[in-house]
């Protein structure tokens, strides 16, 4: 198994629903709880059975430790981070995922066990939540521009 990648994410009630998305934070695998985090991970793939593809886990720090919320074995996130994984880590889940599946075992060999220690930059996936209903009929194209 390799890890690719280690994320954050903040969850919290919006709009009467109990919890919302509000962003995904890559983070560097630099400290103990990452690394408890990223073996409990390894672990509970081991403990599924799951050898061979992608799969992205979600796990829950608690006081006691990690508790595994789910394994999505046999695909990635339904996120695709490659945009901000592959400046800040050098390479992304798909470059694993294709790495792994080839006759020549080079590639796979190449890369990383574990997520980094350190990043190249910074990356946050920010979800963007309405507060108010209604429908959005135009973009102001320099506000858009300005987004970016």
């Amino acid at each position: 198994h390799k890890a690719v990648a280690l994320w954050r994410y903040s969850k919290g009630p919006a709009n009467g629903a109990p919890f919302v998305y509000r962003h995904d934070e890559l983070m560097p695998a630099a400290g103990e709880t990452e690394a408890r985090l990223v073996e409990y991970a390894l672990g509970a793939l081991e403990a599924v059975g799951w050898r061979w593809g992608p799969c992205h886990i979600e796990l829950k720090q608690t006081s006691r430790g990690p508790a595994l919320v789910e394994v999505n074995a046999g695909r990635c996130n339904g996120v695709s981070f490659a945009s901000l994984t592959g400046p800040c880590i050098g390479y992304t889940q798909y470059d694993a995922a294709f790495a792994s599946l080839a006759d020549d075992d080079t590639a796979w060999r190449a890369l990383p066990p574990l997520p980094p220690p350190s990043l190249r930059s910074s990356a946050r996936l920010v979800k963007l939540v309405a507060t108010r209903a209604g429908r959005l009929r135009r973009l102001d194209p320099e506000g858009a521009a300005a987004m970016r």
